[in-house]
């Protein structure tokens, strides 16, 4: 047996312990919530759109991505809907691919 004391913790070291297992169980928690969102995020579907009177692709490209660059959508629209060109009528449903 050793003649020396055991160790006590102060009162300041009882806080600093305190503190640093709340951080550590807080970065434990958002990494788990980061990692979480990532995975159950749910894959972004195509929408459709019935074309109306006086709609064109621009508009549809336009109402569907706002603040996006109307030509990529066109052209997206195009691909995704088989059209030989940009003429759409009233009535057409239109799928708008994702993303």
């Amino acid at each position: 047996m050793s003649d020396e004391p055991p160790v006590r913790l102060t009162r300041r070291g009882k806080v600093v312990v305190s503190l640093g297992v709340a951080g550590l169980m807080a970065g434990a928690f958002w990494l788990g919530m980061a990692s979480g969102a990532r995975s159950d995020a749910a894959p972004r579907q195509d929408a459709w759109v019935v074309v109306e009177s006086g709609d064109t692709l621009w508009t549809i490209a336009s109402r569907a991505r706002p603040g996006r660059d109307p030509h990529a959508t066109v052209r997206r629209i195009i691909e995704a809907n088989d059209l030989g060109d940009a003429a759409v009528r009233p009535g057409q449903a239109l799928r708008i691919p994702a993303g």
